[in-house]
């Protein structure tokens, strides 16, 4: 018996000394996942400080949001002293997510030339939305501008109709508004080509305000601004007074053309027309398109005398075909009226808002986007040119969150700190071993993949 009884507890310590190397296993790979998950937990946490941290440096302004003036360096100040003047920004079309886009309005457009010396007059021809026609006098009315910041007007209209002979000239131009938009009026080229119209008329009527203003109260302005409402600007506008106000100032991205088509057509360089500025002779020959494609006092233009006309018919028959928006733009002010563009100098990105539920709607163009706002081109390295994509399009959400309050800033930024982690992940994990198909891993990486991180937001 005493044999058995050694028997046995031999064999259990046998059994415990052979369980040791598995304990320590598992505790081994307990230990590695706690110190993963610590370090994620810590990188999150360190990013999201890093937000923080930036929320409140020079790029944002200490003062948050309701700052008039934006926070600058001591050469800025130098450069932008004893400067005076007036400026006319134009705000058309309609209002959707204008209370979304505010911040970064007051931020990067109308406080840069505020401090810059100049004084601002907004000019408004909206659309008389019965849901969102109101935050133009909300947003934009005398209450709600800041200092130095004073109202020309505000006109709300419904969505004016062009004739019906300048829509079918338009259409039969055959224009390529969408590239798999098809052709015929029935088409959605076709049925969009009143959408395009409607757009150019808000911006003829605008000039025709601020020359009626200029007229009532005798003043002249030296530039004019046109930005859309639907834009979220990541940078402050350039210092106007070291510029030409003889060219017009465009960005130097969203050009709308391919140049490896092999279409000519679609080839043809554009110009990305949801900004602009220059000085007031060449904006108005800019806002004048819509007089030109739907001349005559019926169309809400001057009356074209027959020359005039017979000139307007040549200008249809030298019109190339299939150009989008862009392209169309580009041909009118080279070939027509002869206005010379340039570049904006230096940084200056934006990004389009669509209408949606805060804060869930993000800006449009995500760092994976074709085509690229910062363009590979700018950079040595790959990695460069992402961390600043990311950073440029964080910058924009966080200008949209501001608006939406300080609980939307909250859950962006550790949103965008999963987003970034997830995709930190993907990249070097699953996009060059598993998946060599770059824009496919990209879209599943970025903002509106399936590993995007921003599913608490909806």
């Amino acid at each position: 018996m005493p044999t058995t009884a050694r028997k046995v507890s031999s064999e259990r310590n046998t059994r415990k000394r052979r369980a040791i190397p598995h304990v320590v296993a598992v505790m081994t790979l307990a230990s590695v996942l706690l110190a993963l998950v610590t370090h994620l937990s810590f990188s999150k946490t360190k990013e999201i400080k890093k937000m923080k941290i930036s929320l409140l440096s020079r790029d944002y302004g200490r003062e948050g949001m309701g700052a008039n003036v934006r926070s600058s360096t001591r050469e800025y100040d130098e450069k932008t002293s004893g400067r005076g003047g007036h400026v006319a920004v134009y705000i058309t079309g309609q209002a959707r997510s204008l209370d979304r886009t505010i911040c970064s309005l007051r931020r990067n457009v109308f406080a840069p030339l505020v401090q810059q010396g100049y004084a601002l007059t907004i000019f408004v021809v909206g659309e008389d939305d019965a849901d969102d026609a109101y935050k133009y006098a909300s947003y934009l009315g005398p209450d709600a501008l800041p200092k130095g910041v004073t109202l020309g007007s505000i006109v709300t209209k419904s969505r004016p109709e062009a004739p019906r002979s300048c829509v079918e000239a338009v259409q039969y131009a055959n224009f390529r508004w969408y590239d798999s938009g098809g052709s015929g009026s029935s088409s959605k080229n076709g049925v969009y080509t009143e959408e395009v119209l409607s757009q150019l008329r808000y911006r003829q009527d605008v000039d025709i305000a601020r020359r009626e203003y200029e007229t009532r109260h005798r003043v002249t302005f030296e530039w004019i601004v046109n930005p859309r409402p639907d834009n979220v600007f990541v940078n402050p506008i350039p210092i106007l007074s070291e510029l030409n106000s003889a060219r017009l100032y465009v960005p130097s991205w969203g050009h709308g053309y391919d140049s490896r088509s092999l279409s000519e057509d679609k080839r043809r360089v554009g110009i990305n027309n949801r900004f602009s500025f220059g000085g007031r002779e060449v904006m108005g020959k800019y806002n004048e398109l819509y007089g030109v494609l739907c001349g005559g006092s019926e169309a809400g233009g001057k009356k074209l005398s027959i020359r005039a006309r017979e000139d307007l018919d040549a200008v249809f028959t030298r019109m190339p075909a299939r150009m989008n928006f862009e392209q169309l733009v580009h041909w009118y002010l080279r070939t027509v009226v002869r206005v010379q563009t340039e570049h904006i100098p230096g940084e200056f990105l934006f990004f389009r808002l669509r209408k949606g539920p805060a804060p869930r709607t993000l800006p449009l163009e995500h760092p994976g986007h074709r085509p690229a706002l910062v363009s590979f081109l700018r950079f040595k390295f790959r990695l460069e040119t992402e961390a600043k994509r990311w950073d440029v399009w964080r910058n924009a959400c966080m200008l949209v969150w501001e608006c939406d309050g300080s609980e939307a800033v909250r859950q962006g930024m550790e949103a965008i700190a999963r987003a970034q982690t997830t995709r930190r992940q993907f990249t070097m994990i699953a996009l060059r071993r598993m998946f060599p198909d770059w824009s496919f891993a990209r879209n599943v990486g970025m903002p509106g993949g399936s590993w995007d991180g921003f599913g608490d937001l909806a």
